[in-house]
């Protein structure tokens, strides 16, 4: 794969002087997620500088305010470096989390049994006491859930201890005794913010805190789910809430999410990432929330992290515009072994559509409080570069991390380093349908490179579809990719290997020529005597219609 380091020059606002910075050429795209740890201008700069492509912006926090600052930053220091970074919107969609509770949060422990209860439904448990959650005995019949046989128990415990000794007091106890005895007649009230009790049901397992803490309910009442603790620890406040066995009807486009995206549609942000697909009509459900108009179409980039994602996985990829291998929820949801071979997998079925693929979570997350990565980070990075990834993905790296600018640095040094090695070679299986026109014109592109000493493969890609045919053959050149939309040209900046540039409509192919070759001579130092191709439409056609290849001497 192709390699190297070359001078671009960069004019300042007074037009005199010429600034020199060495970038690296990369094939793998960075993502870096933008928060307190990046946002500001002199941090965007560096982290450019140290090989960033997009800026992802996290919809799980912040208010429309600080994004809409985080946005003008990172369009300005773009700008003002002459490249482009294309800016996801993350949506939240509709996660299940835990309500609110102490500072230090509450611990819970392997056999103990725990009622959760939803805020809005069972808020009595709580208010009186001004408490976000308590203990209180099974039989309460505010919990919902108490039993008969439940209060007999407790009242039979209560009769072997001191008569007059309260119940805080038996709690209290230095008697281990009277301890577990207390412990036995008790049950831990946990607020959700959802009602769990329309979505799980018996026998179902709970996961929370990243599958840390892990449930099993044992009965269901109304807006309560009795759990059993099969695996304790600490669980603090909005923490999330898997539900890996139970059928998920909720929503997936929120009201919160609409209400985003309308905020994100106004400042006009390139891709738009959907949390928690189940099928392709969620990603459809969004398309018909975009707008329709030429000049601006956001993309969308489909987050495969739920089992039913796994299950529809090829309708999702039709129906999107990219996809995102989301590892986090997806390695709870599912055991963690399978998702090393699925990560494979989706990003085989992405070349084959000649769709981009993203890599995301954990990629280099020791590296949030550490100055260097884990030998198992660097390979794991590097693994995703061998199977042709088209970006890897940071995020609280680079968000909130100690490390921000030295974690991009990292990966955009393994990436280096990976794609100049033997093992980043060929891709095994190349395009959808070899009996298109636009496809044969792709692959064919990457056989002559093969053959004839090509240096570069410049594509005409108003939408940027041409440009990620050319790239699904992971030529060994690098791809220019001209459009006349800026906003494609910024969306591009996600897909493989390619390096876009505005360029104006050319009014046939000779003037496209001259262009071409003018631009190439100042990005790649082409001399004269090398050898170029050029892909379009004829003279310059729709969108996507890839039905033009020419090789040029400069």
């Amino acid at each position: 794969m192709f390699c190297g380091i070359i001078i671009k020059k960069y004019q300042s606002s007074n037009n005199k002087i010429l600034k020199f910075i060495l970038m690296v050429l990369k094939n793998t795209k960075i993502i870096c997620t933008i928060g307190p740890a990046t946002e500001s201008i002199r941090k965007l700069r560096h982290l450019i500088k140290a090989g960033m492509n997009c800026a992802r912006l996290n919809f799980s926090h912040g208010t429309y305010e600080h994004h809409a600052k985080l946005i003008r930053n990172v369009r300005a220091v773009s700008e003002k470096m002459d490249e482009p970074i294309a800016i996801i919107q993350d949506l939240q969609g509709p996660r299940i989390r835990i309500g609110e509770l102490p500072e230090d949060g509450v611990e819970i422990k392997r056999g103990e049994e725990v009622v959760l209860a939803y805020e809005k439904a069972a808020g009595s448990l709580f208010a009186p006491l001004s408490l976000t959650w308590i203990r209180t005995e099974k039989s309460d019949p505010a919990a919902g859930i108490g039993s008969d046989k439940a209060a007999s128990k407790s009242d039979k415990a209560a009769s072997k201890s001191d008569k007059a000794a309260s119940k805080s007091d038996k709690a209290a106890s230095k008697s281990d005794k009277a301890a577990s005895k207390s412990d036995k007649a008790t049950q831990i009230i946990l607020p959700t913010q959802e009602n769990l009790g329309r979505i799980v049901k018996k026998g179902e397992v709970i996961l929370i805190k990243d599958g840390l803490v892990r449930l099993r309910a044992i009965s269901v009442r109304g807006a309560c789910v009795k759990a059993r603790v099969e695996q304790g620890g600490v669980i603090t406040s909005n923490r999330g809430i898997n539900l890996p066995e139970s059928k998920i009807t909720n929503v997936v486009i929120t009201k919160k999410d609409k209400e985003d995206l309308k905020f994100g549609l106004k400042q006009k942000v390139d891709w738009i990432a959907l949390s928690f697909v189940r099928d392709k009509s969620d990603v459809e459900h969004l398309r018909g929330l975009l707008p329709k108009g030429k000049s601006y179409q956001p993309k969308i980039i489909a987050k495969i992290e739920r089992k039913e994602a796994v299950e529809n996985f090829d309708a999702i990829l039709a129906a999107s515009d990219a996809i995102m291998v989301a590892r986090g929820d997806l390695g709870i949801e599912l055991p963690a072994e399978e998702i090393p071979l699925l990560q494979k997998e989706f990003i085989e079925k992405c070349l084959k559509a000649s769709k981009p693929v993203i890599v995301a979570t954990q990629m280099l997350e020791s590296m949030t409080t550490n100055s260097r990565p884990t030998r198992a980070e660097v390979s794991d990075v590097a693994n995703a570069v061998i199977d042709h990834t088209d970006a890897v993905m940071l995020s609280s790296e680079t968000s909130t991390g100690k490390y921000p600018i030295a974690t991009c640095q990292m990966m955009r040094n393994i990436i280096i380093e990976t794609e100049e090695s033997p093992y980043d070679d060929d891709v095994k299986t190349r395009g959808t349908n070899k009996s298109i026109v636009p496809n044969i014109i792709a692959h064919t592109a990457e056989d002559i490179v093969g053959n004839d000493h090509i240096r570069a493969i410049v594509v005409m890609s108003s939408s940027g579809k041409s440009a990620q045919l050319i790239a699904s053959e992971r030529p060994s050149v690098p791809v220019i990719a001209l459009t006349q939309n800026d906003v494609s040209r910024k969306q591009m900046a996600l897909i493989w290997g390619v390096r876009p540039f505005i360029m104006k409509r050319q009014r046939n192919v000779d003037d496209l020529i001259q262009s071409t070759v003018k631009l190439v001579k100042r990005e790649l130092k082409v001399k004269k005597g090398d050898k170029i191709i050029i892909a379009s439409g004829h003279p310059t056609g729709p969108h996507g219609s890839l039905n033009l290849l020419k090789i040029h001497t400069v």
